[in-house]
């Protein structure tokens, strides 16, 4: 089966899926990763997402490289799809191979092992709990048990990284704690809130396609209706005529 996709070149990463053959892309990825054996169902779910997916066009490219033996397009995993979909793909100069062999390190990337956004969400929120339990439970190597205090600092302080408090105590005054906890807080609240704003925006897209799909349907089967009653009313006047 062909998912065929029309386009301007230079393709983009949905053009460059989409115009592909599926078969062609499963044999690929099973052939650099046998795990995806039994995947192709899970694999064929994420390419009809990705055509019916709704997407604008973004300037910004996604290089493919060439690394360990393949190309690897690593920008692509973890991502939201609606945010690369829309993406011209260029290619390295030394990066050698065919539009399917791209295609398929592309979705094999951007599914991670062919799962779909929604899935995706799915398995990051458990691991999230799993490794907020773990933090919790003081389980967790976190980055004071693999780094230097230097480094650790640096970690703190850009409010990206989470550290115990104990170490916060010994490496900072309490002024500084309080404003580094301030710089954590501010970092998660702004990127939950931006998951939150594009969880929205899908939702709403969601809610359009699924709404247009049953306005379709409905608009199908009053013509199938219409056409009905035509072929009906010309079978009585058939049946008229011959009786006469």
């Amino acid at each position: 089966m062909k998912l065929d996709w029309r386009g301007a070149r230079p393709l983009t990463l949905r053009e460059l899926i989409m115009k592909t053959y599926f078969e062609s892309m499963m044999d690929i990825i099973i052939d650099f990763d046998p795990k995806m054996t039994n995947q192709a169902a899970a694999y064929l779910r994420a390419c009809e997402c990705i055509r019916d997916m709704k997407v604008k066009y973004n300037p910004e490219e996604i290089l493919a490289k060439y690394e360990y033996d393949m190309p690897f397009i690593s920008i692509l995993e973890g991502q939201r799809w609606s945010e690369w979909l829309g993406s011209p793909v260029r290619r390295a100069k030394d990066l050698k191979c065919t539009d399917t062999e791209l295609a398929a390190h592309c979705l094999w990337h951007l599914t991670f092992y062919g799962y779909t956004p929604k899935e995706q969400r799915e398995i990051a929120d458990r691991e999230n709990e799993e490794l907020e339990k773990e933090m919790r439970n003081d389980e967790l190597c976190l980055c004071d048990d693999i780094y230097t205090d230097e480094e650790i600092k640096e970690f703190a302080l850009s409010g990206l990284s989470r550290v115990r408090d104990e170490v916060l105590e010994r490496l900072f005054t309490p002024e500084e704690i309080v404003e580094i906890k301030k710089r954590r807080k501010a970092h998660v609240d702004a990127e939950n809130a931006r998951r939150d704003a594009a969880d929205e925006e899908e939702r709403k897209q969601l809610e359009q396609d699924a709404a247009l799909k049953l306005e379709l349907r409905k608009k199908a089967e009053e013509e199938r209706r219409r056409e009905w009653y035509r072929k009906w009313r010309r079978s009585r006047q058939r049946n008229k005529l011959k009786k006469r």
